[in-house]
């Protein structure tokens, strides 16, 4: 269940909680849940807590001078103080909280030092947010992003401020319910593990077969550039552990050849796990990566810029994801950064196993391939060099331990899921051991 507390009224957030159990206690009742050890709030029901916090209020008629700012100061320290106080009690439940923008109602909106105080009020106000977001179990709900990406005027009603206490537009609780499941989600690990790519008007502008390596389009101007950014985005989802692999109707000496010698390729040929470059059907290419990966297909996003490869995809293999492909190249990167990285590749935590995914998989495509070339099973083991150690309430492996109770049902029998927060908890208590097996051979390590 989750406890959503605020100092405005939030109840119209719960129609976009329909598969969750909510509580809403009245608003502006923030501290008194927190502090009250008999509150719902601090009761086992609730495993999360939302805490929403808005201040715009308060600088409504307000020079913003050195008392304004130490009256927030004060305000808000002590809230501080109270979450914090009830995260180490709490350390099992999951919370968060926005930071702040407040509206910029400045009585004297051109005067130099009164705009310093804002930026000065906002600032300090944030920067103790950040300091308490160290812990754990606290998360940092971006309002500033949504509301400068979304307008402050579509977000704030002042008249059901006024009738109802409802200072929020039915946007800007679409868009809070949104980054709250996506925090959740990115918590409890569903990032999508592998990216399927195809090349042409999809990589870079233009058919390599037709156009050669001179006259695709990727530079530092105009359409070129948008394919190059791209291409900088897609590297990053890389580095964040996500598979990348190639699935295009093409000739492979010239892709080869396009990766190699292009001045202004980001992405390199070794950057992709798996490469399927022919003319085979892309349902049947993307079918045998997902075999060599030894990884289910609801694991993967396929990228194309051509709706019917898009759709024979979302017929035949209906478990992938396929997103639409921009109309316009130059909306690439926004398209990258609003639905890409929110739908399918959200992270809260990157570990040192997701820096070397690529490496590992890579590693188990070369055990696969001496399997293969093993006289017998034997012969197969005994090459392969294997070590293995085991680990007792390591905290070092708090991550990598939660990360396999939420991804795996092959090895986990009880399906059940653990958050780093939960496994943290029974480390710490006398009632559990957590043991961790690390597994080494010739090609590294699991």
């Amino acid at each position: 269940m989750i406890s959503i507390l605020s100092n405005i009224n939030m109840d119209p957030i719960k129609f976009y909680f329909k598969n969750e159990d909510i509580y809403l206690p009245s608003f502006n009742q923030v501290k008194q849940e927190l502090l009250d050890p008999k509150s719902k709030t601090n009761s086992e029901q609730i495993q999360k807590v939302v805490i929403f916090i808005e201040l715009s209020e308060y600088i409504i008629g307000e020079f913003i001078d050195d008392n304004l700012l130490n009256f927030f100061d004060n305000e808000f320290n002590s809230l501080i103080k109270i979450i914090e106080n009830y995260t180490k009690e709490h350390k099992n439940k999951i919370i968060i909280i926005n930071n702040q923008i407040i509206d910029k109602q400045l009585i004297m909106p051109y005067n130099k030092i009164e705009i310093i105080n804002y930026q000065k009020l906002v600032n300090n106000i944030n920067e103790n947010l950040f300091a308490l977001a160290t812990y754990r179990n606290i998360y940092i709900l971006d309002w500033q992003k949504l509301v400068l990406k979304n307008g402050i005027n579509n977000l704030y009603n002042y008249k059901y401020w006024c009738i109802g206490k409802i200072k929020l537009s039915s946007l800007a609780f679409e868009l809070i319910s949104s980054e709250i499941k996506n925090i959740l989600n990115a918590i409890s690990y569903s990032s999508k593990k592998v990216c399927v790519l195809d090349l042409d008007n999809t990589l870079w502008g233009g058919v390599i077969g037709d156009d050669g390596i001179a006259g695709i389009q990727l530079s530092e101007d105009g359409i070129g550039k948008a394919f190059r950014d791209f291409q900088k985005c897609l590297k990053s989802l890389k580095n964040m552990g996500i598979l990348l692999c190639i699935v295009s109707k093409n000739n492979i000496e010239n892709v080869k050849e396009c990766f190699d010698n292009h001045p202004m390729m980001i992405l390199k040929y070794d950057d992709f796990i798996i490469k399927k470059i022919n003319w085979n059907s892309k349902v049947e290419n993307i079918k045998e990566i997902a075999i060599e990966l030894n990884l289910g297909l609801d694991s993967f996003v396929f990228i194309d810029d051509s709706q019917f490869e898009r759709q024979i995809v979302k017929e035949y293999l209906p478990e992938v994801s396929v997103p639409d492909f921009p109309k316009d190249p130059y909306d690439l990167i926004k398209w990258f950064y609003d639905l890409l990285i929110p739908l399918y590749f959200k992270k809260i935590f990157l570990s040192d196993e997701d820096i070397n995914k690529h490496h590992q998989y890579e590693s188990n495509l070369q055990r696969n391939q001496l399997k293969n070339e093993s006289i017998d099973y034997e012969s197969f083991i005994n090459s392969l060099q294997m070590n293995c150690k085991v680990y007792v309430n390591n905290i070092k492996y708090i991550s990598r331990i939660s990360q396999l109770t939420q991804k795996t049902n092959q090895f986990n029998l009880t399906t059940r899921r653990y958050t780093e927060i939960e496994i943290e908890k029974m480390i710490n208590s006398y009632s559990y051991l957590i043991y961790a097996l690390e597994y080494s051979d010739k090609f590294g390590n699991e």
